[in-house]
């Protein structure tokens, strides 16, 4: 009759452990380290944009590089932004107790580093395409918006999800030594 008791206290247990949780189970993996949700890869892949333009320009068709939409975005100017995402989304192959510092120092600031790409891509782009924006007809403004809407909802998302920030200042601890 011992048995049934062991039972109830270990099921009373992981409840109170799960209590002290901040988020469901679910998002966290087998050694309580929070999952990178599937939003946070989007938005990391989704930084990386101009560099995957760039490295596909070649294999596209010709129909798909005259398109308003890819000449815009195709400026060597905002690939160099892309590089902050392209960090953070190396550093997360590397959310390991043995990771190398810069890894664990990128990742720490993995938030901040995508925000400022996002938001210099927008300010950059805005620049760029002034004279797009100043021209204010249907064609120009609904261009320029199907590209910047992107890049905002990302930023507000970054900027308001709690669970970003606490991905983001999660990071497994060294060994001791």
């Amino acid at each position: 009759m011992q048995k049934p008791y062991a039972i109830l206290y270990m099921i009373n247990s992981y409840r109170k452990f799960l209590t002290l949780l901040k988020y469901d189970a679910r998002f966290y993996d087998d050694y309580l380290n929070l999952k990178i949700p599937g939003v946070l890869w989007l938005s990391m892949i989704y930084g990386l944009r101009h560099i995957i333009f760039l490295a596909a320009y070649k294999l596209m068709p010709a129909e798909v590089l005259s398109t308003d939409w890819l000449a815009v975005q195709l400026s060597p100017a905002l690939i160099f932004l892309d590089i902050p995402a392209l960090m953070v989304l190396l550093s997360t192959g590397h959310r390991l107790p043995e990771a190398h510092k810069i890894m664990r120092l990128v990742w720490l600031n993995g938030r901040k580093l995508l925000l400022c790409s996002y938001l210099g891509s927008i300010l950059l782009f805005t620049y760029l395409n002034f004279d797009l924006i100043q021209k204010f007809t249907f064609e120009n403004l609904s261009l320029i918006f199907s590209v910047l809407i992107f890049d905002i909802v990302i930023s507000l998302y970054l900027y308001k999800s709690n669970l970003t920030k606490d991905i983001f200042n999660e990071f497994p601890e060294e060994a001791k030594k």
